[in-house]
C-alpha cells in the first residue's frame, strides 16, 4: 500500500510501514485533509497481513501540534450537525 497523499507520507518496507505527518511548516498541525488521509492509511492496515509494526514520527522539527487554526477557525462557523459529523471524523481515527 505505498499511496501518494498530500499532508503525510507512508510507505511499506520488510514487514514495516513508515508514517510521517508531513506539514512542517505549521509544525504538522491536522486539518480535515489530514485526517482523512490518516484514516484512510489507518483503515487500510485492516487488509494488510504482513504489517508488523509502524513507526509513525513527523517531518521538522515538532511531531504534532495538535489542530490547524485555519482547520479550527472554519468548523466554528459550521453548524451542530456539521460539528457532530467532523467530531466523529477525528473519533474514528482515534478508535
Amino acid at each position: 500500500m505505498n499511496k501518494s497523499y498530500s499532508t503525510i507520507i507512508f510507505y511499506e518496507e520488510n514487514g514495516i510501514g513508515w508514517l510521517s505527518l508531513n506539514r512542517p511548516h505549521i509544525h504538522n498541525a491536522m486539518n480535515e485533509e489530514m485526517i482523512a488521509e490518516l484514516t484512510h492509511v489507518f483503515d487500510s492496515f485492516n487488509d494488510e497481513t504482513n504489517l508488523r509494526a509502524i513507526v509513525l514520527d513527523g517531518k521538522g522539527s515538532s511531531f504534532c501540534a495538535g489542530a490547524d487554526l485555519v482547520y479550527m477557525k472554519n468548523i466554528a462557523t459550521l453548524g451542530y450537525d456539521e460539528n457532530v459529523l467532523d467530531g466523529k471524523k477525528l473519533a474514528s481515527l482515534f478508535m
